[in-house]
């Protein structure tokens, strides 16, 4: 795969992870392309960013965290944002839904056939378990050809200083991390924030491997491209590019 300029509004997208390799991206240019932010950095990126073209957290514990203030956003008549991708959304707020969130669920395997847009399917069912690995098969499901990874690093560690458990696979935060090597931003959580153990989840590696076998076995006659375009991101599972090479 080579990276070329793409026009067409629908065929590329960025999933913008939050690790810390998204220092090394031009976050100026990131404001001329489509946008998939995901979890907390839309504390950071949905103000920042003129046009995040979606929203998604595919972590029940994150979405409990931030639902107040994603329903907010959804319903705001200045946001931008085409959908929020959420999962399992409180039940008692489900029929009260804004007609731009779209309520996901966990499934074990593929559909038998692809959806023409998940936005259509109530609710979506979504095979993984890492948030950017949902954002991309979403994308994917809408039509989009070619991702650009940013920040998707593969690549974490344990940070026990201000996290405490409150279940099994469950972690809060209890006080302010001035420092977390995880990700691109210090105080990317705030104390209160609940997210799920990356630990005790499946590989990461293993699910993007999934999803691009997935992908092209399912688009044979219109290839999907997958880039890395963080310089300094470790996940070399897809070839690299520079953001400038698209835009």
């Amino acid at each position: 795969m080579s990276p070329t300029r793409v026009d067409e509004n629908r065929d590329l997208l960025v999933i913008l992870g939050a690790g810390p390799s998204l220092r090394s991206i031009n976050h100026d240019l990131l404001n001329k392309v489509p946008v998939f932010i995901l979890n907390y950095g839309y504390r950071l990126f949905i103000k920042r960013l003129a046009h995040p073209r979606y929203f998604g957290s595919f972590d029940s514990n994150v979405v409990s965290s931030i639902w107040s203030d994603v329903h907010q956003l959804a319903v705001s008549t200045h946001c931008k944002t085409e959908a929020f991708f959420m999962l399992s959304p409180p039940q008692s707020l489900t029929a009260k839904l804004p007609s731009n969130v779209v309520p996901c669920i966990r499934i074990h395997s593929f559909p038998d056939d692809t959806l023409p847009n998940p936005m259509l399917a109530n609710p979506l069912g979504v095979p993984f378990h890492f948030s950017g690995v949902n954002a991309a098969y979403s994308a994917l499901l809408m039509g989009y050809k070619t991702l650009l990874l940013a920040g998707v690093d593969c690549h974490y560690k344990p940070c026990l200083t201000g996290i405490e458990s409150f279940s099994s696979a469950d972690l809060s935060v209890s006080s302010a991390m001035l420092s977390n090597s995880n990700y691109f931003t210090d105080m990317y959580h705030l104390p209160g924030d609940k997210i799920s153990d990356p630990s005790v989840s499946p590989s990461q590696h293993g699910e993007w491997k999934s999803l691009f076998g997935w992908a092209s076995r399912q688009s044979k006659s219109s290839p999907v491209r997958i880039f890395n375009i963080a310089p300094e991101s470790p996940f070399n599972l897809f070839p690299r590019a520079l953001l400038s090479d698209f835009v």
